[in-house]
């Protein structure tokens, strides 16, 4: 599959999505409120941990055109080299399609990986929001323990972009309140 696209491809293909998902172009312009940043502020770094390649690609290019940097992975052991390295803002991990993958025995599961990932971040400033189809009372345990928020599928845009940037500001609290630097963004 070719993935090279022009950036006014993409803004258009996120534009596109999210008119057919509220039926007005206000949507990502509401998103992009979201993102406004103070001046001397870098835009988010998310790794959005995703094992289907075209929900990964999607999720990607609609973050990308909402102007946060973000990394596509596939696998546990790709989300976790990237974590190791130290330069992210957020995570969204998605449960199912790790889940499902991990059943062959090929990848981990996705909730070995949130408490994996967890434990990786936990001294840093690294907002965890998880999506799932899963009903909340299934994965509220593991949730509660190592994600910062959870959203139900099908996901959209303005609402995760509302839910990276809350995440964000209370796991930035929570380190200033602690002593943990937080990482300037």
């Amino acid at each position: 599959m070719q993935r090279q696209m022009t950036h006014s491809a993409v803004i258009e293909r996120a534009r596109i999505a999210s008119v057919s998902e509220t039926g007005s172009d206000d949507a990502l312009a509401a998103g992009a409120d979201v993102l406004a940043l103070a001046p001397g502020e870098r835009p988010l770094a998310v790794l959005a941990v995703i094992a289907t390649e075209s929900e990964r690609l999607e999720l990607e290019l609609r973050l990308g055109a909402a102007g946060y940097v973000v990394w596509a992975v596939s696998t546990g052991r790709e989300a976790l080299e990237l974590a190791e390295q130290g330069a992210l803002d957020a995570i969204v991990l998605d449960l199912d399609g790790l889940y499902e993958a991990s059943r062959t025995g090929a990848m981990i599961s996705g909730f070995r990986l949130l408490h994996l990932l967890w434990r990786l971040t936990r001294e840093r400033p690294v907002a965890m929001v998880v999506i799932t189809n899963l009903d909340y009372t299934e994965v509220e345990g593991p949730v509660r323990a190592s994600a910062d928020d959870f959203i139900n599928k099908p996901v959209m845009l303005p609402q995760l972009l509302r839910r990276l940037q809350s995440a964000r500001d209370r796991v930035r609290a929570r380190h200033q309140r602690s002593g943990t630097a937080a990482s300037p963004a």
